[in-house]
């Protein structure tokens, strides 16, 4: 999979956070219920430094 520019605009990072490239895809995480103690663990290292390194390394672009 290559990522490619839309209307002149390239796929970086900046211009994703900026709503300036255009085709983009949210991830949404979702439960039914109150979380357990892993899940919460799971969320609380996504959202941190350590968390947004992994997404940044695979590729995407972290919420923050």
């Amino acid at each position: 999979m290559k990522a490619v520019s839309v209307g002149g605009t390239a796929p970086t990072p900046q211009n994703v956070q900026n709503n300036k490239y255009v085709l983009t895809r949210d991830s949404f995480l979702v439960i039914k219920s109150a979380p357990s103690q892993a899940v919460t663990r799971f969320l609380d290292f996504i959202r941190s430094t350590a968390g947004e390194k992994v997404i940044v390394a695979n590729g995407a672009v972290p919420s923050r």
